[in-house]
């Protein structure tokens, strides 16, 4: 007998991002020229992957739980044969479709291939995706034919290693995102990047207790209609897979979207879902044990079972279309306003934010904060309003870690850390009104440079635009804030006995302008060599603002053993806002009431010194968003950053709660360009940025609090 359906906080989360798209998503153009509403960096959506058991001695294992919507029947057949094709690094869609799948059909026909350039590739042939990248990472592509064992990095591989060995590992990474081979292929990865993290057992717990695996993946475009019920449910099953061959409960899976659309041929099947009320969760079971399955790739479809009754104690399927792109789409659609979220996802693991509207002061009213993160303010920091919210969220993180993090004491050779996977995201506003009670005044820029400790922005800037020239040789920055990463003792440490002292390897700046040139030193000159992100993502701004794929990446798994540090800022996207009407004027122009598309960005840092890294990383990655807002004629909006392993080194603790319990007394500061676009063009575009470019006004703070680096 079918039962009555029940309130599933979990699935609400998913349906309140879909309403909230459809009543405040801005109507874009897109690659299929179809049409969508969408919202950038909306919150995340968490899903429990198992109940605890009833006894709490250790010995019962726990229900497994699978995120699989039930407010619309999903083909959970499908979901697992895609899965398996991914882990065996498959990249031929006719072995999909030969067992009745179909989903990468459209993606694999002669018509598609053909609109990408691909004439020379065989019908089916999808070139490196997902699977690839997974098992083959910096292999050269040749066909879907070609065996490709033992080329490349394995990524799946060394997850499942670091898991075993080295569970507090901040790089248990699996990334599908290769710029190096992204015109390669039929589609570029939407489920671009995942990060595992294990929960230890607590001392005191019982001695059959076992780690807890969780998961986050970032989604840079995801069609809420189609493809994010595919996906949520494919890497809940991974991360099953993954648990049951590293012998660890699985705990949870969290999403989080860069460009969450609906399609405009979608909206009327999705109003049909939002009026249905969902069941819970199916339960989830394997139908062999871990001894017979062995490892990863000993999977088999059959060994999937979800509860027999999910197809009783669910709705029906309603049919939606894949768009595919066969030809070029049409004129990017009518503006519309901002996208905004009036209100948070209604769930039990709440990490939700309201973005901001259009540039104001920071004497305006503050967004809602989410609720797991409420601000303790003071009547001063109330009076500053936006700007003391938002860094009331950097405060109520670090209180947060320190009050709940989990005792983590064998990283950094001993240092010990109290750490959290995945808390809600950080945003800050990136501009606001000259004058707050004019709303006619101009708009002014401004940093996330905080004020209840002192933060050295001649050192960040002086090493962004190090980074931004692609320089790895770290005798080259005054600051001497590499300097540790880069003394000859420690890079003897990481086995990297053939750099000079200074040379960082291929970071940060190499893989954002020479993506997978090979690496030689810091003194060679790599001049058109690999692929330059950030010259072809202010190409891509200009010439196409609507695409999904305006990232920068700085993860390279081919590059990470020839890395002083591989990097905390993992890859960065942008997203461009339609113009909208404005009560005061742009930055651009003193003309009331001039539209101006908007640029947000967001940041994904897998590993978060939240006391002495992110402060710097903060203003950073501003800085980025300003400059590739000054080269495109944009203006600057907002900044977000999403964090994997955010920590708090025990000998930092002292120092944070000195910081906690300051009052915050001062706005964030202004910044002023000096250069024009035009004049930065002539001088020779990004490569003539130099320190002085950005100059800081009005910065007043607290006194400086000094952090122990731990390189």
């Amino acid at each position: 007998m079918t039962v009555q359906p029940r309130v599933n906080p979990e699935e609400d989360q998913y349906l309140d991002l879909v309403r909230a798209v459809l009543a405040r998503g801005e109507k874009r153009a897109d690659r299929t020229g179809t049409g969508t509403q969408s919202l950038f960096a909306p919150p995340q959506l968490r899903f429990s992957l198992s109940r605890p058991p009833a006894a709490t001695d250790g010995s019962a294992e726990p229900t497994l739980v699978l995120p699989l919507l039930t407010t619309k029947r999903v083909f959970s057949r499908g979901i697992i044969e895609e899965l398996l094709w991914f882990v065996k690094g498959c990249t031929d869609s006719k072995v999909l479709s030969d067992k009745g799948v179909k989903i990468w059909d459209g993606n694999g026909s002669r018509a598609f291939l053909d609109s990408r350039g691909l004439q020379h590739r065989e019908e089916g042939d999808l070139g490196p995706v997902y699977g690839f990248q997974w098992r083959h990472f910096g292999a050269e592509y040749r066909t879907a034919k070609d065996d490709y064992t033992g080329q490349g990095v394995d990524q799946l591989a060394e997850v499942i290693d670091k898991i075993k060995n080295n569970p507090t590992d901040r790089r248990i990474i699996l990334s599908a995102w290769n710029p190096a081979d992204l015109a390669k292929m039929a589609l570029p990865p939407c489920h671009m990047f995942c990060q595992f993290y294990v929960n230890l057992p607590p001392p005191d717990s019982p001695p059959a207790t076992k780690p807890r695996l969780s998961c986050l993946m970032y989604q840079r475009s995801a069609d809420l209609g189609l493809g994010v019920p595919f996906n949520i449910a494919s890497y809940a099953l991974l991360t099953h897979m993954i648990a049951l061959v590293t012998d660890t409960v699985p705990h949870e899976f969290i999403l989080q979207l860069g460009d969450a659309h609906v399609y405009l041929d979608h909206v009327e099947p999705l109003q049909t879902q939002l009026e249905r009320t969902p069941f819970a969760f199916p339960d989830f079971a394997w139908k062999r044990g871990r001894a017979e399955i062995g490892d990863i790739d000993g999977f088999e479809a059959s060994d999937f079972v979800i509860d027999a009754r999910y197809k009783e104690n669910s709705h029906g399927p309603i049919a939606m279309k894949m768009s595919v792109l066969v030809s070029s789409p049409p004129s990017p659609a009518s503006p519309t306003a901002s996208p905004r979220l009036s209100t948070a996802p209604s769930s039990t693991n709440d990490s939700s934010r309201t973005p901001s509207p259009a540039p104001e002061s920071c004497e305006a009213p503050s967004p809602t904060p989410p609720s797991s993160l409420e601000p303790t303010s003071s009547a001063s920091s109330l009076r500053l309003g936006r700007c003391a919210s938002e860094e009331q969220q950097y405060l109520e993180l670090a209180r947060n870690i320190l009050e709940h993090g989990e005792l983590r004491p064998s990283v950094k050779g001993g240092a010990g850390a109290l750490a959290l996977f995945s808390p809600p995201p950080l945003t800050f506003s990136l501009s606001r009104l000259a004058s707050p009670t004019d709303p006619f005044s101009p708009t002014e820029r401004v940093l996330p440079l905080l004020t209840t400790k002192k933060v050295n922005f001649d050192a960040i800037r002086e090493e962004f635009t190090w980074t931004l020239r692609g320089c790895t040789d770290a005798s080259k920055l005054t600051s001497g804030i590499w300097s540790a990463n880069s003394s000859r003792a420690y890079l003897d440490s990481k086995g990297l006995y053939e750099y000079d002292e200074g040379d960082i390897g291929p970071g940060y700046g190499h893989q954002w302008r020479h993506f997978g040139a090979q690496y030689r030193g810091a003194k060679e000159n790599y001049d058109g060599e690999g692929v330059d992100q950030l010259e072809r993502l202010i190409r891509s701004i200009k010439t196409e603002p609507e695409k999904r794929k305006h990232i920068i990446c700085a993860w390279s798994p081919a590059d990470l053993d020839k890395m002083a540090l591989p990097p905390c800022p993992t890859f960065v996207q942008f997203y461009v806002h339609s113009p909208s009407f404005s009560s005061s004027p742009s930055l651009f122009s003193s003309a009331p009431a001039n539209p101006r598309a908007r640029l947000s960005c967001a940041v994904y840092q897998r590993s978060a010194d939240v006391a002495l890294g992110l402060p710097f990383d903060l203003v950073s990655y501003a800085l980025l968003t300003h400059l590739v807002a000054l080269l495109t004629d944009l203006e600057p909006h907002e900044l977000t950053f999403h964090l994997g392993d955010a920590h708090v080194y025990l000998d930092h603790v002292d120092g944070l709660e000195t910081q906690l319990a300051r009052e915050i007394r001062f706005d964030f500061p202004t910044l002023e360009l000096s250069r024009s676009r035009e004049e930065l063009e002539r001088a020779g575009g990004i490569d003539a940025v130099e320190e002085n470019d950005f100059r800081l006004g009005k910065y007043e703070s607290e006194p400086r609090i000094r952090f122990k680096l731990h390189p």
